[in-house]
């Protein structure tokens, strides 16, 4: 069975199988961290992510040492629950799953997901493996976070890598993470890191070729904190990968890899 607060917000709808999409990486509860300060900011997010197509949110708090787990878990839960009724309170059409987003440390995997299994992704399937959403430490290049991360799936983990792009290096280490990709870990890219100005063709080409060179092993995130500089939205991507991979993988990225994933 799953922890409680895993499935919160699940209501076992199968109408809602396929949804319009998904934001698996979003930073919309209240209070919590460095996202959305107040309820009354989390739920303009809820209704931006709603006009944009979005259905289906993942919250992902972050979990960053030094932390608290025990208390940064409980203050998730009163967020989650705070949320939760103020969504069904305003009539907002919005599922909201709980999860959140971990940075990487020498006991993350041998302690602290152990000792706390529902720090990993709300998974609605019992037989899936144990999935987890980390992110690395901001001057971590790539290259130094492959062994860490194969060792954590040898003890069983499915790893999201979350916005792999923005870690220093991310341009001359394509080749680690195809490498990551082959040895099945899945990678998160940021909707607004999607860019098409001059300046940032090569960053826009680069994240769209890791998408193409393994589609079903790919994601697109909002990683919102807020309304205005990083807002709750997906599609100002659209555009950049629909020229250059299609409308189909367009639905693959933000409809069917993610309602695989989370089995809803």
């Amino acid at each position: 069975m799953l922890p409680s607060d895993f499935t919160e917000g699940f209501d076992g709808d199968t109408s809602l199988t396929l949804p319009l999409m998904i934001d698996i990486h979003c930073h919309i509860l209240p209070g919590i961290d460095d996202g959305s300060p107040n309820l009354a900011t989390s739920l303009e997010m809820a209704r931006q992510a709603v006009a944009d197509g979005v259905t289906t949110i993942v919250a992902t708090p972050h979990f960053r040492p030094p932390v608290d787990y025990p208390a940064q878990i409980e203050a998730r839960k009163d967020a989650f629950a705070a949320l939760s009724a103020a969504l069904a309170d305003q009539n907002i059409p919005l599922k909201l799953l709980c999860g959140a987003e971990c940075m990487v440390n020498g006991h993350l995997f041998y302690d602290i997901f152990p000792k706390y299994p529902n720090l990993l992704y709300p998974i609605n399937d019992p037989e899936a493996p144990k999935t987890a959403l980390v992110e690395l430490p901001m001057d971590m290049e790539i290259s130094h976070a492959g062994d860490v991360l194969f060792n954590a799936q040898l003890q069983g983990y499915r790893i999201v890598l979350a916005h792999p792009e923005r870690q220093p290096g991310f341009l001359k280490d394509l080749d680690e993470l195809k490498g990551m990709l082959n040895r099945g870990i899945f990678l998160q890219f940021n909707e607004d890191d999607i860019l098409t100005g001059f300046f940032h063709r090569k960053m826009t080409r680069a994240i769209l070729g890791l998408m193409q060179y393994s589609p079903d092993q790919v994601f697109l995130g909002s990683d919102s904190h807020e309304t205005e500089h990083r807002p709750c939205k997906l599609t100002p991507a659209r555009k950049a990968i629909v020229s250059a991979l299609g409308d189909t993988f367009w639905d693959k990225l933000t409809k069917e890899n993610p309602a695989e994933f989370l089995g809803i």
